[in-house]
């Protein structure tokens, strides 16, 4: 016969003491698996990554829709950008084209007149140059002609004064016989009149033969001469001598 041991109370006290606690510590405690367990770990990254390739899917989906919501909402949208551009391209083409056309306009106008401006004052140059040599190219082989020639030239002011002076001019070239040789150095526009004359300047010279032993003796004249249109021509309307 077996005999049975007694325990004392105290001890199992301390023992059911021991086994609560060891079994509260195993309810804490992770569970773990013992190494080189794969088919637990497989299974959780299987689940994991379909759930993660599912969302992507769905926020590809997402934005997929989003972008053909936009396009519906804002069909314009895309079309309005490169069109536009080419409107205000074209537009400011054609003000480029405009602007030089109407450049090319005015340059055109401005030398036309500035030719025709270049041409009135060879006009009238070329014909004060003549006129001048008329003056101071007085011939004793014909006084009255020489007077002539330079009443012919004149108008207005230097028209009358010459006039009232021609006997005497005639007269003094036939006492002298004179006979001069007149040549221009330069003449130049100083300013255009309203009259649309103008007022030149002339330095020339003249070379002089008569009885007081004068042979091809220069004399030099400094003019400042107003010209008028006058006859179809141009005309001596003022002479007058500078110093």
């Amino acid at each position: 016969m077996i005999g049975r041991t007694a325990m004392h109370p105290d001890t199992a006290n301390v023992q059911a003491e021991e086994d609560v606690g060891a079994a509260a510590i195993g309810d804490d405690m992770p569970e773990t698996e013992a190494p080189g367990s794969d088919a637990s770990t497989s299974e959780a990254v299987e689940e994991l990554e379909p759930t993660a390739v599912d969302g992507e899917n769905d926020e590809a989906a997402s934005d997929s829709g989003d972008a053909r919501n936009w396009r519906i909402r804002f069909p314009a949208v895309r079309s309005l950008g490169r069109p536009r551009f080419r409107t205000v391209t074209a537009a400011l083409t054609a003000l480029a084209i405009a602007g030089l056309s109407v450049a090319a306009v005015l340059l055109a106008i401005a030398h036309r007149d500035s030719g025709r401006a270049g041409d009135h004052d060879l006009a009238l140059l070329g014909a004060v140059r003549q006129e001048v040599v008329n003056l101071i190219s007085p011939s004793v082989k014909d006084p009255a002609g020489s007077a002539d020639r330079i009443a012919k030239d004149a108008t207005g002011q230097w028209l009358t004064e010459f006039q009232g002076t021609k006997d005497k001019f005639v007269g003094a070239i036939n006492d002298s016989k004179t006979e001069s040789v007149g040549e221009i150095l330069g003449a130049g526009i100083e300013r255009h009149n309203a009259d649309g004359g103008a007022t030149v300047l002339v330095t020339a010279v003249s070379k002089v033969t008569n009885a007081s032993g004068a042979k091809d003796d220069p004399r030099t004249w400094r003019l400042r001469i107003d010209v008028v249109r006058a006859g179809g021509g141009y005309k001596l309307s003022k002479v007058e001598v500078v110093p």
